[in-house]
């Protein structure tokens, strides 16, 4: 399995900014208590919209802002 995460989501006066790659294997993310780790994990879950970037799985693009993709979470 392959991951691309590359996005940004604006909450107010926070900025979340994430941007990582895994391939096989165990990814964890590691945090402080607001610092964006659920928020990452529900835009690549596709229930939340992140504002710009990325995400790509398998080779499958499942968000690009640029591109005008936003898969639902049920496809």
């Amino acid at each position: 399995m392959s991951l691309v995460v590359d996005i940004e989501k604006k909450l107010g006066k926070f900025r979340l900014k994430v941007a990582f790659e895994a391939e096989n294997g165990v990814l964890a993310l590691l945090g402080a208590s607001g610092c964006g780790k659920s928020m990452t994990l529900k835009c690549i879950a596709g229930v939340e919209r992140p504002d710009s970037g990325r995400i790509v799985l398998n080779g499958r693009t499942l968000f690009d802002s640029e591109a005008g993709i936003d898969i639902k979470p049920q496809e």
